[in-house]
C-alpha cells in the first residue's frame, strides 16, 4: 500500500501528497501495449495479496476500483486510497449526494462501493472478506 507522504492544508483546501506512480490500473489496461496473460495474472496475484494483508490487519478498504490501484512501469501494484479517515463509512441507500461527492471522482457514474458500506446487520467478517474479493472482480 502506498500511504500519503505529506498533507498540506489551508483555509480553502487540503492536499494529500504521495509518490508519483506511472499509472492507475484503469489507465494501464486501457492503453497500449496491452497487458499479456502473465502480466494480468501477476497484477491479480498482487491485488489479492494486498486485500488479504488489509484484512489480516483488520482494515477494510471499502472502495477498491481500478483508479485506486496504482501500477509501476514494472507492473508492481500499490493499493491506495484507504479512505476511512475522510470518506463516510456508511452511506444512505437512497441519497446519492454522498456517493457522488466522495466516490464518483471520474464522473462516469460507475459504482464500486463495497457492500459493507451499506448498513446490514447480517454481514459477518467472513462475508466482508468475500465481498472485498468480489470487489476485485472475482465471484
Amino acid at each position: 500500500m502506498l500511504p500519503p507522504q505529506r498533507l498540506e492544508e489551508n483555509d480553502k483546501a487540503a492536499i494529500i501528497v504521495r509518490q508519483d506512480i506511472y499509472a492507475s490500473l484503469y489507465d494501464r489496461i486501457s492503453t497500449r501495449p496491452f497487458l499479456n496473460t502473465i502480466e494480468k495474472k501477476w497484477i491479480t496475484y498482487q491485488l489479492l495479496n494486498a486485500v488479504a494483508e488489509c484484512h489480516a490487519a483488520s482494515v477494510i478498504h471499502g472502495d477498491i476500483k481500478a483508479q485506486n490501484v496504482l501500477v509501476t512501469t514494472w507492473n508492481w501494484v500499490y493499493l491506495t486510497d484507504l479512505s476511512s479517515a475522510y470518506k463516510p463509512v456508511m452511506l444512505i441507500e437512497d441519497y446519492p449526494a454522498d456517493f457522488s461527492f466522495f466516490f464518483d471522482t471520474t464522473g462516469r457514474r460507475t459504482c464500486y462501493i463495497a457492500p459493507e458500506r451499506f448498513r446490514r446487520h447480517d454481514v459477518s467478517d467472513q462475508d466482508s472478506f468475500k465481498n472485498a474479493v468480489r470487489a476485485c472482480g472475482f465471484s
